[in-house]
């Protein structure tokens, strides 16, 4: 348990930090805790939604949802602002890992641009999956 609360805690801490490496171990706890955090605050802004909402809303109701619920739309800027930095500790997470596996920069943004290439990404998709897996690559200070 402390492991994955030391993972959690270099995850952010390192958040902007695209230098260095990240072990296996490391990646993992980090990505995982933080993707269930990332699930709560979801399931918990729908609530917030549904409490809200009624199933026949009035025209105050409507307008007032138009203009933002104080309540939902403080949470709704607090996840956004989770999503971008996330993203951004994604991605530098993302790169140490690669490097940690001896993997280029370059390979590194070329796997993440065909990443994203509709149905034709599953296929780098699988493959990054399994890089970040593999064990970290054995150096000599020699």
């Amino acid at each position: 348990m402390d492991d994955i609360k030391i993972s959690f805690l270099l995850f952010w801490n390192k958040s902007f930090d695209f230098k260095g490496i990240t072990s296996r171990k490391e990646y993992w706890c980090g990505t995982l805790s933080n993707v269930i955090i990332f699930c709560g605050l979801f399931l918990f802004s729908g609530v917030i939604s549904s409490i809200n909402s009624t199933t026949t809303p009035t025209q105050e109701q409507e307008y007032a949802a138009l203009n933002g619920d104080p309540l939902s739309l403080m949470f709704s800027t607090a996840v956004v602002i989770y999503c971008i930095w996330f993203f951004i500790a994604l991605i530098s997470i993302y790169y140490r890992r690669m490097r940690d596996i001896g993997k280029s920069a370059m390979f590194s943004l070329t796997l993440q641009v065909l990443t994203a290439i509709p149905y034709l990404g599953i296929i780098p998709g699988i493959y990054t999956i399994y890089l970040m897996c593999k064990p970290s690559r054995i150096t000599s200070s020699l």
